[in-house]
């Protein structure tokens, strides 16, 4: 039986629901105890999964230990050396893990601009001390940074929900880009201290909801997240009929959660590097297929923003067949494959051996007490349902979801974009 390690700390995972949310510890035979997997609503799911999605993952030099220490140290072991390897398994950079709830902080508060009176959509109210902050001010305030720095960075690639989209845009319109004497908009501790803003910032600040109050609520802003709603409805129907149908079928297959991944922060034109990797996936997987044939029961890859080139691509593999051993034996091999095609420029994340994950990949720990439709659904909050709130891909290029590019694709239920 295995346990969770102690430095696992569950409550301490970003968006981690609180107050009777976790069961009760069980004691399993032999004395080990676990705590169950925590029961989460629909919408917390989109939390945790979004949070997971939008960090960064860091990878680690092995590690040896040397007599009489035995302390670990990154380091590269000397030839003919025997003392013992460890390479740390990768880990999320723990900085990058809440920006998914603040992405869920600006869609609500569109969301409260929109449905705020006319007299209440004031984020700041004048005073002798400045501009003082209202409820909505305060909101204002928590999300202000990211709205800045998805205004001001390169987006063309990327979908963001109506409501997240309505904030970037609005931000612009306003005049915040320009931000005032005391510094940027998106940097509130140049303008804003010991609770009051300075008065040139409140008034554009209060602008900006007025603005977005203003957008929101023409006919055609709510037309469009109507046909936003009706679209991603649609792929996250066509991907969990596709996941419920292995997991009916397949019932005790190992589920791999990987990310092919690229060493070069540069390339010409990133609507080429996005056909390059989505092909480079396809093209991976056949590979894959070659060697381990009707093992593979279903196979999902899609394409996401990268931390070491502009794209990695996400792979989801369900096999149903070999052993453990040959399973282990694997990892090794996927690896090979990658390197191979790359010619050394890539590299390849175990999404599964990262403990802090339940969404992006599952840990050896938490799979031996969770079932494979279990794994598959939290595969579908974070491959669909987070693409409600942002969405990799450019206008005429395919989409960056595939199902079944090896093992088939469900006859009912296509992806549509």
């Amino acid at each position: 039986m295995f346990t969770y390690p102690q430095s696992t700390n569950w409550n301490s995972h970003p968006g981690a629901p609180t107050g009777g949310l976790f069961g009760p510890t069980v004691t399993l035979q032999g004395g080990e105890a676990i705590r169950p997997l925590p029961r989460v609503s629909k919408h917390q799911a989109l939390r945790l999964a979004l949070g997971e999605r939008m960090c960064d993952i860091e990878t680690h030099a092995p590690v040896q230990a040397f007599a009489p220490s035995r302390e670990w140290a990154p380091v590269y072991p000397p030839q003919g050396s025997t003392a013992p390897i460890f390479v740390p398994p990768p880990s999320p950079r723990r900085e990058t893990m809440g920006d998914g709830d603040k992405l869920l902080g600006i869609q609500a508060f569109s969301k409260a601009c929109m449905s705020a009176s006319a007299a209440g959509t004031a984020a700041f109210t004048n005073t002798t001390f400045g501009g003082k902050p209202t409820r909505l001010g305060h909101r204002l305030l928590a999300v202000m940074p990211l709205i800045e720095h998805f205004a001001r960075s390169p987006c063309a690639d990327i979908r963001f929900d109506p409501y997240v989209r309505l904030a970037i845009d609005a931000f612009q319109e306003a005049g915040l880009l320009e931000g005032t004497a005391m510094g940027p908009m998106g940097q509130p501790a140049c303008w804003f201290g010991r609770g009051y803003a300075v008065l040139s910032a409140a008034t554009l600040c209060n602008a900006f909801v007025d603005e977005i109050r203003r957008c929101g609520r023409q006919v055609s802003t709510g037309r469009d997240m109507q046909r936003h709603e009706d679209t991603h409805a649609a792929r996250a129907s066509g991907l969990r009929s596709y996941l419920a149908d292995v997991g009916k079928r397949h019932a005790d297959c190992d589920v791999k959660r990987f990310e092919l991944c690229m060493r070069r922060t540069f390339t010409i034109n990133d609507r080429e590097e996005y056909n390059f990797m989505l092909e480079a996936g396809t093209r991976f997987l056949c590979s894959v297929k070659e060697q381990f044939g009707e093992a593979i029961v279903a196979d999902i890859h899609k394409i996401d923003r990268g931390a070491t080139s502009p794209y990695l691509v996400h792979i989801l593999l369900a096999l149903d067949g070999p052993s453990k051993q040959e399973l282990a034996a694997m990892d090794q091999i996927l690896e090979e494959r990658w390197l191979a095609q790359t010619h050394g420029l890539g590299y390849l994340i175990d999404c599964n051996a990262v403990g802090e994950f339940m969404y992006r990949g599952s840990d050896t720990l938490a799979r031996q007490n969770e079932s494979i439709a279990s794994q598959l659904d939290k595969a579908a909050t974070f491959l669909a349902d987070t693409d409600r709130v942002i969405r990799v891909g450019h206008e005429g290029t395919r989409d960056g979801l595939v199902l079944g590019a090896v093992s088939g694709r469900h006859p009912l239920q296509p992806i549509r974009r």
